[in-house]
């Protein structure tokens, strides 16, 4: 129901509750219903009924929007006992609205989006030491026996049959 694309979806908190019997009768999941009341924008339940006002950081740009015809579905997501918390998702956007989005994306504050030059040094060195690994095993199998194979799974008389046969012709 609310799943969709970055910037059409946010959870948002209720403020000036409706009294506490009017939201005892919710529950998580509920289908909740947003009026534009002035520059606020009201929660409702199926009654009609005055649940909570979404924070004026949310409302006031979702109003604007519903007044030039986006529209929004919404349900509660949370009920504690002083707190109330809705998602609210972008069912339609009008035409003279693309571009717009109803919740704007922040940047998370204290995330650094690149990655520590000892990361990436570490990182080096590993390759490094694998490189070494590859050419020190070269270099083993150079200095092995006669009648050892460095293949694994070939015993020794195999190869040299390999070898006899490839003499021969």
């Amino acid at each position: 129901l609310f799943i969709g694309e970055v910037g059409k979806a946010g959870v948002v908190n209720l403020c000036n509750l409706a009294s506490r019997d009017v939201l005892a009768r919710l529950s998580a999941g509920d289908q909740v219903y947003l009026r534009v009341r002035g520059q606020q924008l009201i929660v409702e339940n199926d009654r009609e009924e005055y649940l909570g006002q979404v924070e004026s950081q949310h409302g006031f740009r979702l109003a604007k929007l519903m007044e030039s015809g986006n529209e929004y579905t919404a349900a509660i997501v949370s009920l504690d006992n002083d707190r109330v918390k809705v998602i609210i998702r972008e069912a339609f956007q009008h035409p003279s609205q693309i571009g717009r989005t109803s919740f704007p994306v922040r940047a998370v504050e204290g995330f650094q989006p690149h990655v520590k030059d000892t990361l990436l040094r570490y990182g080096a060195v590993e390759e490094e030491a694998l490189d070494e690994a590859e050419d020190s095993d070269l270099e083993e199998g150079e200095l092995l026996p006669e009648g050892f194979s460095i293949f694994e799974g070939v015993a020794p008389e195999e190869t040299m049959m390999e070898e006899d046969m490839v003499e021969r012709e």
